[in-house]
């Protein structure tokens, strides 16, 4: 069993761990989530508000995701899993890794992807982020820790809203970063698990819309006919070596052949490993990248020089770019 993963992270004060308290307070008795917390500095609280509600809660003391942290972070899956498969403790579904307020969530994507061990039994199923209504957007716009880990974001959760409404000034500062996350709002912390648990959005979900006011680019792509895998493959990894950096979420489902598609989901310079199902009749493929700093048209042309240089069809294209400025 490959047991999900959700990266649980936002600036500090957000109220990631109310949010968290409340998911793991609702499987009180039941081993479907396991929770594992990372906080700052050597006198840790959080997880013991956590373990009021459940058992099944590790601390990893120490700050940032820097190497030292990584590592406990590698040790303390790889713990996990042993009890699990010695039958000490029951398997769980999920994990959630909850970051501090002050970390970029990409290396803890990288190191779950890339360990030999982990990538065998674990996989980062989407990254959550918290911004809090009563100051998102100032934070939003003073620190680029706090607009990467949204950039990164499959889902928004907008907190606090029960002291300070969602106004649309944060509103459309969220929706310019990450123009293709799916954002909801949670009043007092509450959040209802199965949206916290729900598969990421796919790009036939997404929407391609959104107010123009920040430095990024969504470039959504629809298109026909099969894709040599393996070259695609190429394609992407030499496009995420040169600009991984600039293009902080890469979803796609591309049809290879005889009915099947693949399921790409990919955080900068990391694709997480692939899953494969069979789509019914009419299905396209499509790929979706928010970008920043490198525009989407070039990405496009790349892209289009790749499909027809493979003999892919050049017709039935539907392409959507997106720009939002300052």
């Amino acid at each position: 069993m490959t047991r999900k993963v959700i990266i649980l992270t936002g600036f500090l004060g957000s109220g990631k761990t109310t949010i968290l308290r409340g998911i793991v307070s609702k499987y009180r008795d039941s081993s479907r989530i396991t929770a594992i917390i990372n906080e700052l500095g050597e006198v840790s609280l959080d997880h013991y508000l956590v373990r009021t509600v459940g058992e099944r809660v590790r601390l990893l003391g120490g700050g940032c995701a820097c190497c030292n942290v990584r590592d406990d972070l590698v040790n303390a899956l790889r713990e996990e899993l042993s009890l699990e498969m010695r039958g000490v403790k029951p398997v769980s579904e999920y994990v959630v890794v909850e970051t501090t307020g002050l970390t970029d969530p990409s290396p803890i994507s990288f190191t779950i992807e890339t360990d030999p061990v982990l990538q065998h039994h674990y996989r980062v199923h989407k990254i959550v982020t918290v911004v809090s209504a009563l100051n998102g957007e100032e934070v939003l716009r003073m620190f680029d820790v706090a607009r990467k880990q949204l950039a990164m974001a499959d889902l928004v959760v907008v907190t606090k809203v029960d002291l300070a409404p969602l106004d649309e000034k944060l509103a459309s500062l969220i929706s310019s970063i990450n123009p293709a996350a799916e954002v909801v709002q949670a009043v007092k912390g509450d959040l209802e698990p199965e949206i916290f648990l729900a598969d990421a959005r796919t790009p036939q979900r997404l929407e391609s819309g959104g107010p123009a006011l920040a430095k990024s680019s969504l470039l959504s792509v629809v298109f026909d006919g099969e894709v040599d895998w393996a070259v695609f493959g190429v394609w992407l990894s030499a496009l995420l070596y040169v600009h991984g950096d600039k293009i902080p979420r890469v979803k796609a489902v591309i049809r290879i052949g005889g009915g099947d598609f693949v399921i790409l989901n990919g955080v900068q310079h990391v694709i997480h490993a692939p899953e494969h199902f069979r789509a019914g009749p009419g299905e396209r493929s499509r790929l979706m990248m928010v970008t920043m700093g490198v525009e989407p048209e070039r990405i496009l042309e790349s892209f289009q020089v790749f499909h027809s240089a493979l003999g892919g069809a050049s017709s039935g294209w539907s392409v959507s770019t997106k720009s939002f400025h300052p």
